[in-house]
């Protein structure tokens, strides 16, 4: 049986390799948690940095996106459990960086929600290393989510 985080999950309209959600944890109306392991062999190590790699901070900043937005979007909008055509767009993100993350790294995203008004969504979502606990980085984002078709 298929849970409710691989359906939302199988709704996203991202693939490999840009694809940064690999669990969906828990999600309800207020808070969704999610995970990623970001591997050793992700397209990105190979040229940031060479000889010490380091996940860029767009794609941690985008994994936040993907588990703190964009699921949590589709969650409250119901488009987990249907076939309806959605688009969504990012519209503000301000952020706040405090641990590297090397490859091989799991990390567990919060997104709690502060309002959804009119198909925008607005989160404070901070991302943690699962092995450690340790913060990696906070931001507060926004998206608008359009259902067509």
């Amino acid at each position: 049986m298929i849970t409710q985080g691989e359906r939302i999950i199988s709704r996203l309209p991202y693939a490999n390799p840009f694809l940064f959600v690999d669990k969906i944890l828990s999600v309800n109306k207020d808070l969704i948690v999610g995970s990623y392991c970001f591997k050793l062999d992700e397209f990105f190590y190979s040229g940031h940095f060479v000889d010490n790699p380091v996940t860029p901070g767009v794609i941690l900043l985008e994994c936040m996106g993907q588990i703190g937005i964009v699921s949590h979007a589709l969650y409250l909008e119901g488009l987990h459990l249907t076939n309806q055509n959605f688009k969504i767009s990012l519209t503000d993100l301000k952020s706040e960086f405090f641990e590297p993350v090397v490859p091989n790294t799991t990390v567990v995203v919060q997104g709690r929600l502060k309002y959804m008004r009119a198909g925008k969504l607005r989160s404070n979502i901070r991302m943690i290393d699962a092995n450690t606990n340790n913060l990696i980085v906070i931001c507060e984002a926004s998206g608008i989510i359009e259902k067509y078709g």
